[in-house]
């Protein structure tokens, strides 16, 4: 298959799971807006969102890639799978999306009141107008949100889809325009190949984020609203949202945590008994720390227009991304840092950003700014206690969320194979791509018990953390 013809196909099949995630994605929102959100079963969706988000989408190929869930040798069915498993996995996306967009114009009691409108009146007269103008004013820009955010992540998939069309060879399905780029890219392509085909696949990124800009530019015009109406959620979205929920758990994590659990318990004493994994453990670590602190410093010191400047990049997805940071430092000037982690971790920083700042930008929406002065202020000025007081107001009102945005951050940057497979210098290969290059080669219990393994890390180095700043900070101790 062309590079052409795998931009087509990723090109419709990123659409459709777009249309699919947002249709999908506002079922479940439902769920957790009042009155519904109030329920018991409701409280525990965003924890099941998370997980799906945090599996890593490596483990969820190598568990369809290989066994009896493979379809390898079933072209439309194989790609069928590819589509819904990515559907499933940027589910969270859209849900967050749409979750945190900005309230419409226009809410749903304004919707209803246009439906009773008169035949005769000027509004029934201008029926498919004025639809138009109120879909535009009320749910477009969190539908345009949704989408765009799925479509760029579908569209730039490498992962899911290099793990699911390894058995099956280049004129089967699940084959994508990532899949030859990075093909090429091995093969010593023509860099003025190279930089034509991440052009062309950039051109298409730029044109829908920029119709989406549009959009959300338009639908911005006479906003009117300041929260989001409490909606009573019907019968059908919540039926729909709760199977979707539940397909989406046991396709993404339950089936993938059961088929590594099962072969980690046959892996592990061998693994234990042999263990050469250490070195590509300490280089993930290492990556993502370096990763980690440069997006934290980026949005600690820098503007807010200059932060979503330098975060455009990153829209681009990790293959073209890393294809032209590597073009970029074959450069005379820049030859001498080529194999030095320097490219690698600036990868990761690009690729990270626009997470990283949609993230602060809800923190510092959702953070009380006077309970935070007034903790500073507590802190600064009191005496003992009361700066021990203030210094736990400050992390519970400040400290938590950025802990969770560095936690975050770098889960992401440990995990992330696309940027580290193009950028890893000799002799400091991450985890991740040594995982992923076994991976091609079927399942086997001790790959398993590795996978396990990695996984196991960032969770520890997060707890501990969490634990070590929570006792540190959080509690204020009683004089003595």
């Amino acid at each position: 298959m062309s590079f052409t013809t795998g931009l087509i196909y990723a090109l419709v099949r990123a659409a459709l799971i777009g249309v699919g995630a947002v249709a999908m994605g506002r079922c479940i929102t439902r769920l957790l807006r009042p009155p519904v959100a109030e329920s018991g079963p409701s409280r525990f969706i965003p924890f099941f969102l998370a997980a799906i988000f945090f599996m890593p989408t490596v483990i969820v190929g190598y568990a369809y890639s290989d066994g009896p869930w493979s379809l390898v040798r079933h072209p439309w069915l194989n790609d069928l799978l590819y589509s819904t498993l990515l559907l499933l996995k940027l589910l969270p996306i859209a849900v967050a999306a749409l979750y945190f967009a900005p309230p419409p114009s226009i809410d749903a009691a304004a919707c209803h009141l246009r439906r009773l409108a008169p035949p005769s009146s000027t509004m029934a007269a201008q029926r498919i107008r004025q639809a138009w103008r109120f879909f535009l004013h009320g749910p477009l820009r969190a539908i345009t949100l949704a989408f765009v955010a799925v479509f760029l992540l579908a569209f730039t998939d490498f992962e899911l889809a290099s793990l699911l069309n390894s058995l099956a060879g280049r004129e089967h399905s699940a084959f994508t325009w990532t899949i030859a780029l990075h093909q090429a890219q091995q093969l010593n392509v023509q860099s003025t190949t190279l930089v034509a085909w991440a052009a062309s696949a950039a051109a298409i990124e730029a044109i829908v984020i920029i119709i989406g800009l549009t959009m959300l530019l338009r639908a911005r015009r006479g906003r009117i609203g300041q929260h989001h109406p409490q909606t009573s959620a019907g019968k059908r979205p919540r039926v729909i949202g709760w199977i979707t929920l539940a397909f989406a758990a046991i396709a993404i994590l339950l089936l993938p945590g059961w088929i590594i659990l099962r072969g980690s318990v046959e892996g592990v004493a061998s693994l234990l008994a042999n263990f050469r994994f250490a070195d590509e453990l300490a280089s993930s670590l290492y990556f993502a720390c370096g990763a980690t602190a440069l997006v934290v410093a980026a949005l600690m010191f820098l503007p807010r227009s200059l932060r979503w400047v330098i975060a455009l990049p990153g829209l681009l997805g990790g293959i073209v991304l890393s294809m032209l940071i590597l073009l970029a430092f074959q450069w005379p000037v820049l030859r001498e840092l080529y194999h030095t982690p320097v490219p690698l971790v600036l990868g990761l920083t690009l690729l990270l950003l626009p997470v990283a700042v949609v993230l602060r930008g809800l923190f510092d929406a959702a953070e009380p700014g006077t309970s935070v002065h007034a903790a500073r202020m507590l802190y600064e000025r009191g005496d003992a206690a009361q700066h021990r007081a203030g210094r736990s107001l400050l992390w519970h009102l400040r400290g938590r969320p950025w802990l969770a945005l560095a936690a975050i951050v770098f889960t992401l940057a440990y995990f992330e194979l696309v940027v580290s497979v193009t950028l890893a210098p000799v002799g400091m290969s991450p985890a991740i791509v040594e995982l992923y290059n076994q991976m091609h080669f079927g399942q086997r219990a001790v790959l398993s018990a590795t996978v396990m393994l990695t996984m196991a890390v960032p969770v520890v180095i997060v707890v501990a953390m969490w634990g070590f700043l929570r006792v540190g900070l959080a509690e204020p101790r009683p004089d003595r």
